[in-house]
């Protein structure tokens, strides 16, 4: 495989992550609001977080034509994505009082 198959390949599955990224942050959005969920709001962040590294990556990858400028960045973003993620498992909820 050379350089532009392995370069096409990687576009195609970054925009196939960032696709597919992109809807769970959208549904786990909808549903935190659904359900007053902060919770589930920082889940959809912490995706959302993750699938905006992917974009960025993959961007950076068109424009500099090769896959080593955005390693650095995506590394970054998915690690604080994740984070956002972890958060959202062990953080208590916290629900507004209604009178």
């Amino acid at each position: 495989m050379n350089e532009h198959e392995l370069l096409t390949f990687v576009v195609l599955a970054k925009t196939t992550t960032l696709v597919l990224g992109g809807l769970i942050a959208v549904l786990a959005y909808r549903a935190s609001r659904r359900q007053s969920s902060t919770t589930l709001r920082a889940f959809a962040l912490g995706f959302g977080i993750v699938t905006l590294g992917v974009g960025v990556v993959g961007v950076l990858t068109l424009v500099t034509g090769g896959l080593r400028p955005g390693v650095l960045v995506e590394s970054v973003v998915t690690t604080t994505g994740f984070g956002v993620l972890w958060y959202s498992l062990y953080a208590e909820e916290v629900r507004p009082i209604r009178t």
